[in-house]
């Protein structure tokens, strides 16, 4: 039963990691919306590391036959998974920060239209 958890829930951190990647220089998401997902992931990654990894940890230290290490073993690796994937998304999300709306409205006109030009931030200083 955990481990068919631990699978929706690395696919469900893969697909909210395509879908914040799709936010990435896009002012689409506001700081309320990336505020939640980083408390909403930072939690997630608490649960993972202090809940899921220890038990992991502690059924790995069991003597099992090999059917239930097998099960076990996935269960362990799953789990890593979906922290990197969480790991992932946490980075994305701090860096989201600058790409919000709330970003985009606190530039000038001239910053926005090199941004437009460019396709990328301006950075005052930088050419």
């Amino acid at each position: 039963m955990l481990t068919n958890h631990a699978e929706q829930s690395v696919a469900l951190a893969a697909e909210h990691l395509k879908l914040l990647g799709q936010a990435r220089g896009a002012y689409r998401l506001n700081n309320a919306d990336v505020a939640g997902v980083i408390a909403s992931w930072t939690r997630t990654r608490t649960d993972l590391v202090e809940l899921f990894t220890e038990q992991a940890r502690r059924w790995q230290a069991l003597n099992l036959d090999s059917t239930r290490r097998g099960a076990v073993d996935r269960y362990a690796g799953l789990v890593a998974e979906e922290l990197a994937l969480v790991q992932q998304i946490l980075t994305l999300a701090d860096e989201l920060k600058t790409w919000t709306i709330e970003a985009l409205l606190a530039k000038s006109d001239l910053q926005v239209g090199l941004e437009a030009l460019v396709g990328r931030p301006h950075q005052p200083g930088r050419a």
